[in-house]
């Protein structure tokens, strides 16, 4: 469990290959960290002027680490 840049809580895990996040009732699931993630919690409605770069690169990095941890 951790929380996303804008204070939500974020419960991920891993079963069987298969990558699990769970934000505020949305639930993605994929076989990278980094897919399950960005489908649990961004928003995928158009909206002007925003950018969910920042967002991604949090996303890839909390990927990178929990990844890393699944292999020990």
């Amino acid at each position: 469990m951790t929380y996303t840049p804008d204070g939500r809580q974020l419960d991920i895990e891993v079963a069987g290959g298969t990558w699990t996040a769970t934000c505020d009732g949305v639930t993605g699931e994929a076989t990278s960290a980094a897919e399950a993630i960005a489908a649990a919690i961004i928003d995928d409605t158009p909206a002007i002027g925003r950018n969910d770069f920042g967002l991604r690169v949090w996303i890839e990095t909390q990927a990178t680490r929990l990844e890393t941890e699944a292999a020990l």
